[in-house]
């Protein structure tokens, strides 16, 4: 259960019998500072009792949480994650029973966890939260991720069909927050890596493509091998060897070269981890933990040995088992090489062909579709900005006032900074990760009255004046926030094209006055409207992909919060004013944490991770097709032309020309690659199917695409067939016809 409010989540665990423990999470962030040392803010998880059991953990010093623990006014202790523990207070034991400051407050470490211990996102601490009346009432803060242990002998669509029941008498005791609501349970492996099981699936059959390729390198380099020594096995084999005598050699040679290639390959695969690591995305489920193990190297150690009885067992047995009598006639070699085994190898490099051109399809395509992520229109300028994310809660901001205080001075301070253009701050800004988001139910004055469940949502965004001159978000019509609104005056709203275009379609928005639900004052005689004053430019709110929605930007200072964004525009490189503009904080506020710090460039790189990621492995992944797919054809060509020596020089004797014989050999060459090509677009196409999940404004079918890797594949094997052909055609007649 991902989304879960407080309210809804003690009723199932109430009302239901399917699970033996049942508990929910708050992310939570506790401020932690030492002297001599910046701020700190610990991502935290708030949790409630049978949290440890159902996870079935225990810690490596200390002790869970107990019973106790989870009652009102009753001492607050912590446990911390390893890696927090390692970090911060150096793996020293002695931590257990002592109690550290957090949020300026006491809390006792009971307990540190194990070092495989991870969930899905980095959690420092967690923390006991107990259950009071007010989170019982609490239906609306759908936010909290919640987990469950099955009862033995019972199955997940067993405990689906009882949550199903519990929350339609739910829906029916609390229509208002539970109406529509349903809950879905899914196994907690499959929560946690289910958003990236697709992508890692995609590069898993990318690997199976290219040891497939190299399968049928390693085929084909054994037919080579084979055919070299023809007549040997020939000669040997007529005085008196037994077949099954030569194919354990021949096996015995393949199991040596797949050793030694299995040595050198995870030799190389030490180096490799290292760059995929620092390709990788943060998103991806302990990826810390990636290394080159005994598992994986027993794994490789196997898949080298079975690609080398597998395929090198195939040529054996066609050598072992062929007619003697040609080979050891004058110019065997030619004889030896016949129809079959010349199909064969050309259904190989067909093959070849065809899966490196389904890999280069893949790679071309994610390279586009990360092009246009990467450049979409975002509706802000990202050009020399700077993102600082802040808490302004506590005993020091009692009041809105105080936080409306707060931000105003740091925002003074720091356009006072040298290179600062202008600083402004919001309280949801895309890509920092502990924006909070805001979605409240709208009406506006003059509109026919419907029922609260049947009114239009929109995203509601608090600023300070300057923020869409920092942003450089265009006005569209009307105002922009100045300095005569304030407290003191009627409040006033400014809302984006998005929402005028969608509910105000064939009228002008300018001071029609709209309330927001969520932000009613209690006990008010009358409900408070704010003034529509201006119309601004859409941003993507909800990141890259996210398309433009319906939001409402409201003035701090008449609307106070204490969970805002800096955002700072400057003149020069804005990573050389981050620590500047830490200190104008700290200057005001010594002890605030910044939950998100940096610069909003690289915020955005790093959101599109997952996509940056698939597409540099499958890039590299075909490339190496490509690579091994050209070594084949090369591979094969080149022997079609030794063996063919004699032939090129009878046809030279003839008066052929050095361009006949250079065409002969290059046409059989890229007959091949055609055939392939024909397969390969076949197979990316079918292909193409499981991969439109991943593309972002492109269709998995892109012409263009298709077109430019047959032509690039097209350049690089035509390379690989010039080469040997230019060879023979420098043979000199009279040498090749003496040829053997």
């Amino acid at each position: 259960l991902a989304e879960v409010s407080p309210g809804n989540f003690l009723d199932w665990k109430e009302q239901s019998r399917s699970f033996s423990h049942m508990s929910f999470m708050r992310p939570f962030g506790l401020d932690y500072h030492v002297e001599g040392a910046e701020p700190e803010d610990l991502k935290t998880w708030l949790v409630t009792e049978g949290f440890f059991r159902v996870l079935g953990v225990t810690t490596l010093h200390g002790r869970t949480f107990v019973p106790e623990d989870f009652a009102q006014g009753s001492e607050w202790v912590v446990v911390f994650s390893h890696r927090l523990w390692k970090r911060r207070f150096g793996g020293d034991p002695g931590l257990v029973g002592q109690a550290v400051r957090l949020q300026g407050e006491p809390a006792v470490v009971v307990g540190i966890m194990p070092p495989e211990f991870q969930v899905p996102v980095d959690i420092d601490v967690f923390s006991p939260r107990a259950i009071t009346d007010r989170l019982r009432r609490d239906r609306y803060s759908t936010f909290h991720p919640a987990i469950g242990r099955l009862r033995p002998g019972i199955g997940l669509e067993q405990a689906q069909a009882e949550f199903r029941t519990i929350s339609e008498r739910l829906a029916q005791e609390y229509p208002g927050t539970n109406e529509g609501v349903h809950s879905v349970l899914v196994p907690i492996a499959d929560y946690w890596v289910g958003g990236v099981r697709p992508a890692l699936l995609l590069l898993l059959g990318s690997v199976g493509l290219v040891l497939l390729i190299a399968c049928v390198n390693v085929a084909n380099l054994f037919l080579a091998r084979g055919m070299e020594r023809e007549k040997e096995f020939a000669i040997r084999r007529a005085l008196g060897a037994p077949r099954g005598r030569i194919v354990r050699q021949l096996m015995t040679e393949s199991l040596l070269i797949a050793l030694a290639g299995g040595v050198a390959g995870m030799a190389l695969s030490y180096w490799g981890v290292t760059v995929v690591l620092a390709f990788s995305s943060v998103d991806l489920p302990r990826v810390d933990q990636v290394r080159i193990d005994l598992g994986v190297m027993l794994f490789a150690t196997a898949v080298s040995f079975l690609t080398a009885i597998i395929f090198g067992l195939i040529p054996s047995l066609q050598f072992a088992g062929m007619d003697d009598n040609p080979s050891l006639l004058e110019g065997g070699r030619q004889t030896g090489f016949g129809r079959t085994r010349q199909r064969f190898r050309n259904t190989l490099v067909a093959v070849e062909v065809a899966l490196a051109i389904t890999l280069l399809v893949g790679a071309g395509l994610l390279m586009r579709s990360l092009f246009n992520l990467m450049n979409v229109e975002l509706g802000f300028s990202t050009e020399r900005l700077l993102a600082l994310q802040v808490f302004a809660y506590g005993p020091k901001y009692k009041t809105g006032a105080d936080q409306v205080r707060f931000f105003d001075q740091v925002i003074e301070n720091t356009n006072g900074l040298p290179g600062v253009e202008s600083a402004a701050a919001v309280s949801h800004l895309p890509f920092v990760e502990a924006s909070i988001d805001i979605e409240d139910k709208f009406t506006v004055e003059g509109w026919p009255k419907v029922p609260l469940e049947e009114e239009p949502e929109t995203y509601v965004t608090r600023i300070t004046r300057d923020y869409f001159r920092t942003m450089r978000i265009p006005l569209i019509r009307g105002r922009v926030f100045e300095t005569t609104d304030d407290e003191d005056t009627f409040p006033v709203a400014i809302i984006n094209e998005n929402m005028a275009r969608r509910f105000f379609p064939d009228e002008n928005p300018l001071g029609r006055k709209i309330l927001l639900r969520g932000l009613q004052p209690k006990n008010a005689e009358r409900p408070q409207l704010r003034e529509i004053v201006g119309v601004v430019g859409d941003i993507r709110q909800n990141g890259l992909t996210g398309a433009p929605v319906p939001e409402v930007f409201l003035l701090h200072n008449q609307n106070p919060f204490g969970s805002m964004t800096f955002v700072i525009r400057t003149r020069t490189e804005p990573a050389a004013l981050l620590s500047a503009a830490k200190a104008m904080v700290w200057e005001v506020d010594p002890q605030l944490t910044f939950y998100d710090a940096g610069v909003i460039e690289t915020m955005i790189t790093e959101s599109a991770g997952n996509e940056r990621f698939r597409t540099y492995l499958l890039g590299a992944f075909a490339f190496l097709a490509l690579l091994m797919a050209a070594v084949g054809l090369y591979g094969v060509v080149s022997l079609m032309a030794q063996q063919r020596t004699r032939e090129m020089g009878i046809r030279l004797a003839l008066g052929a020309r050095p361009a006949d014989i250079f065409r002969l050999i290059v046409g059989r060459g890229m007959v091949l690659v055609g055939l392939g090509g024909v397969l390969g677009l076949t197979g990316a196409f079918f292909g193409a199917r499981f991969l439109q999940q991943f593309l972002f404004r492109i269709p998995a079918t892109d012409f263009l695409t298709y077109v430019v890797v047959l032509v690039a594949f097209g350049a690089v094997t035509f390379l690989a067939c010039t080469l040997p052909a230019r060879r023979a055609t420098k043979v000199d007649p009279m040498v090749a016809l003496r040829y053997e």
